[in-house]
C-alpha cells in the first residue's frame, strides 16, 4: 500500500512576478477537488436517464497560519494574487505525499478568487484561499 500522510504534502504557486514560491511551511490544509458535468440527454419514451460526459472543473482550497512578515509568505502572497489583474493566473504544483521519486504531482493554472483572514479572540490568525482552476490539470509523478 502506498499510503501517505498529509504532513509530507508540498504546494507551490507563482507570485505576482511569476516566481515559483513554496508556501508549504505556512499551510495547514490543502484541498484539491474536481468534478465533471454530466448533461442530461434523456428524451421521452425512456425509463432511465441518459447522460453525456461533460467538461471537468477543478478547485483548490488552501488554509494556513498567517505570517505578515513578508510578501512571500502564503497568506500575503495569496492576498496579492487575489488583488492582481482579472486576467492573471498563477501556476501551481501540489504533491499530496511529497516530492520523492514516484510520488504523484498535480499541476495547473488558477485564479485566486477569494481570501479570508479571520482572527478570533483566542485563536491563531489564519487565512484561507479559494482558487478556481483554468484549463487542463496535469497528473504526473516526480
Amino acid at each position: 500500500m502506498a499510503a501517505g500522510i498529509g504532513r509530507d504534502s508540498f504546494f507551490s504557486i507563482d507570485n505576482l512576478a511569476g516566481t515559483v514560491t513554496d508556501i508549504t511551511p505556512q499551510l495547514t490544509n490543502i484541498e484539491f477537488s474536481t468534478d465533471k458535468g454530466i448533461p442530461d440527454v434523456t428524451t421521452m419514451g425512456f425509463n432511465y436517464r441518459n447522460y453525456l460526459a461533460g467538461i471537468a472543473d477543478s478547485k483548490l482550497k488552501l488554509e494556513g497560519i498567517h505570517d505578515p512578515a513578508s510578501s512571500t509568505t502564503a497568506g500575503s502572497l495569496l492576498f496579492n494574487l487575489a488583488h492582481g489583474t482579472a486576467t492573471q493566473t498563477a501556476s501551481w504544483v501540489y504533491a499530496p505525499q511529497g516530492t520523492a521519486a514516484g510520488k504523484q504531482k498535480i499541476s495547473g493554472e488558477t485564479f485566486v478568487i477569494s481570501v479570508s483572514l479571520p482572527s478570533g479572540m483566542d485563536d491563531a490568525v489564519t487565512f484561507s484561499a479559494d482558487c478556481q482552476n483554468s484549463g487542463t490539470v496535469t497528473f504526473a509523478t516526480y
